[in-house]
């Protein structure tokens, strides 16, 4: 994550897996402030958005991800 620009990079225990018809959003939480992004397929086995986004210690990022024709997987992070 940074202030410009978010990437989701997938994998599969280290194997890249295609982002391709993927679909993905994810919801940052700074403080009182939430800001839902949706990450586009960016080549290879990432997703991209671009963009003004707040990083950084104390922001959280809750991430909805589905891969073409699977169910959606959710994931958390805290930014470091």
């Amino acid at each position: 994550a940074k202030s410009d620009s978010l990437t989701l990079h997938v994998s599969d225990h280290g194997k890249p897996i295609a982002t391709a018809g993927s679909k993905a959003q994810v919801t940052l939480y700074a403080g009182n402030e939430k800001t839902e992004v949706v990450l586009e397929p960016a080549g290879d086995n990432r997703m991209s958005a671009k963009g003004n986004f707040k990083v950084g210690v104390g922001v959280r990022a809750a991430l909805v991800f589905a891969l073409p024709g699977k169910p959606a997987a959710k994931a958390n992070f805290n930014l470091k």
